[in-house]
């Protein structure tokens, strides 16, 4: 931001959201911040900071080069990428292929952003088709200061905004079972059959779904690792919550998750961002709800356009915009 708005700049922008709308296109995008801080000392304020989030672009490029032009666009501070970001493949080939997606592509985008924008936040988790053994090259991109890796059991600061952040899913149809779990104790998985990655032996071993995820905490149980997490602050959770409509299948199936729902119930994040059902928006005609305090958003994904939301600090609920959403076109 210039030279601090005065008092008149105030009165004459109002509310504030003196940026154009995305529904489709990717127009420039003008944020006045109205916070005292902002206006009466010039400095960056972090709680009116501008988040665009994504997810599930499935190492699809073209929807990498749409996040670029998207992000250049809005100019965030803030990037949230909601996890199956990579590209899939055969448990053979999926090391060198996601390894190498993260160390070319999506350390590409970042380099590009922070050419482009100068210092951007950036923080991520993985979905339920990332491997394991892609961890190492997103923490070389740490390392560079590039991205945070976000988790249940550890809170990211963003200035005064905080973030918590969530990979797993319930069990899917996928060979892919490093992020996957149980939603809650006693739940049945039917889907047999997967891989996950032994880091000491550095390779994939075929493993009993149904009996691998007995032996490992629940979702609801890595959630519960969550401590006290100061306002405002953002929950990222690949899985959309159960019982809001943001997670319908083609096939009429809901599949979100029971334990995210309780625990945005009782948690009451400010916003709560989802990604994992592409199709959700089409299905059900919603890609956001209110849950008391929280905005819950799930902005699914499409095959050939980016499918995003972006939205100011100061006012999720009213500043919220969806770029290509099914159910907003």
């Amino acid at each position: 931001m210039g030279a601090a708005m005065g008092p008149r700049d105030v009165a004459r922008f109002g509310s504030g959201r003196a940026w154009s709308g995305c529904r489709s296109g990717y127009p420039t995008i003008l944020v006045f911040c109205l916070h005292a801080a902002c206006v009466q000392g010039g400095r960056s304020c972090t709680t009116c900071m501008r988040i665009l989030f994504t997810s599930d672009l499935h190492g699809q490029r073209h929807l990498f080069d749409q996040l670029a032009e998207l992000a250049v666009a809005v100019r965030p501070q803030g990037l949230i990428l909601g996890g199956d970001l990579l590209p899939d493949s055969r448990p053979e080939e999926a090391e060198d292929v996601q390894v190498g997606f993260v160390a070319t592509v999506v350390r590409d985008l970042l380099v590009r952003l922070r050419d482009e924008l100068g210092p951007l936040r950036t923080a991520m988790i993985f979905g339920n088709h990332e491997v394991r053994c892609a961890e190492a090259a997103v923490a070389r991109l740490e390392d560079e200061g590039l991205l945070t890796f976000l988790s249940p059991d550890k809170v990211l600061a963003w200035g005064e905004v905080s973030l918590v952040g969530y990979s797993c899913a319930p069990p899917c149809p996928y060979w892919a079972k490093d992020y996957e779990r149980l939603d809650r104790r006693g739940d049945e998985n039917t889907f047999e059959q997967g891989y996950v990655w032994e880091t000491d032996a550095g390779e994939f071993r075929r493993v009993n779904a149904v009996e691998h995820l007995r032996t490992l905490a629940t979702m609801e149980e890595d959630l519960a690792s969550t401590g006290p997490v100061e306002r405002p602050w953002i929950l990222v959770a690949h899985s959309p919550p159960a019982g809001l409509q943001l997670d319908r299948l083609t096939c009429g199936l809901d599949v979100g998750s029971e334990a995210v729902a309780a625990f945005i119930r009782q948690r009451q994040p400010d916003v709560s961002l989802h990604g994992h059902v592409h199709e959700a928006p089409q299905m059900t005609g919603q890609y956001r709800r209110q849950v008391g305090r929280t905005l819950v958003v799930n902005p699914g994904q499409g095959e050939q356009k980016l499918a995003a939301v972006h939205f100011s600090m100061a006012d999720p609920a009213g500043t919220l915009t969806a770029c290509n959403v099914a159910c907003c076109r």
